[in-house]
């Protein structure tokens, strides 16, 4: 009979960091030409009277789609915030597709076919420069729903932590995408509530199955986007890792599991940790 038993790391855990609400301003955030940004008090997710961030983008200028958004956590203080990027799940926000727009969401998603498709979401350094020779610190780039034609959509990108642009400290994040030189029309949507969601530790369900091969299956919950360690020891002072960054891509229900293929012993303990 297999005896095995698993134990949870509590660590570290994080609040959720708020760029903008976009209640009464945009403050701490600027966009390159040919993308224009605005205050739009008549376009609200949270129907609180406040309001959100307009972004259109002319496309006969060509060239790249970039907006940037700062960390600072008052607008007028100008004090910069580096925060480590891996100390956080996802990037989240509400989005909304202006109707006016004279190109289609799928044309503005598909890039028209150059290069990458969908929104690059990456890192500000310290000299208030863009990595945008460098990957997306989420694992691909982000689409913007077509659910966002008909009213207010919500997009939760997570962030890969195993990203050296996630681990360095930024003070701030861009979002960016490139588009011919020589396009023609316009396209434009709504930004709302946008915020880094911070990390929660999983909770621990632990399940055994015994069959041949002595397989041992863990399951857990924890928050979207987060990923796992798994490690395993037969005397809980020395101990192996059976996985690094699981579940690929973070969790998306979630709820994960792991099988261990090779739970031979007569007992072993497992230990889940985040990340």
């Amino acid at each position: 009979m297999l005896l095995a038993g698993a134990g949870q790391r509590i660590c570290a855990q994080t609040s959720d960091w708020v760029l903008q609400t976009f209640d009464r301003d945009i403050c701490g955030w600027n966009s390159v030409s040919p993308v224009t940004l605005a205050f739009d008090p008549s376009q609200d997710d949270t129907g609180n009277g406040g309001g959100s961030c307009h972004v259109s983008f002319d496309l006969s200028q060509g060239g790249s789609f970039n907006l940037t958004a700062n960390f600072e956590n008052c607008c007028m203080c100008l004090v910069e915030v580096h925060l480590a990027l891996d100390s956080y799940a996802a990037v989240a926000f509400d989005v909304k597709w202006d109707g006016a727009s004279t190109v289609t969401l799928d044309q503005f998603n598909s890039n028209f076919g150059l290069g990458s498709p969908g929104i690059a979401i990456g890192a500000m350094d310290g000299s208030n420069s863009l990595y945008l020779d460098y990957p997306t610190i989420c694992y691909s780039n982000i689409y913007i729903p077509n659910s966002a034609t008909g009213g207010w959509a919500h997009v939760s990108a997570p962030i890969n932590p195993a990203s050296a642009y996630s681990i360095n400290g930024g003070i701030g994040i861009y979002l960016a995408e490139s588009f011919a030189a020589a396009g023609a029309g316009t396209a434009g949507f709504w930004l709302d509530n946008v915020k880094l969601v911070g990390l929660k530790a999983p909770q621990l369900i632990p399940a055994m199955s015994h069959r041949s091969g002595h397989n041992f299956t863990l399951e857990w919950t924890g928050n979207s986007g987060s990923t796992c360690t798994v490690l395993k020891s037969a005397d809980l002072v020395h101990w192996s890792t059976l996985a690094t960054g699981y579940p690929v891509g973070g969790l998306i229900t979630g709820t994960a599991s792991y099988t261990d293929t090779a739970a031979t012993n007569s007992q072993s303990f497992y230990r889940i940790s985040s990340p």
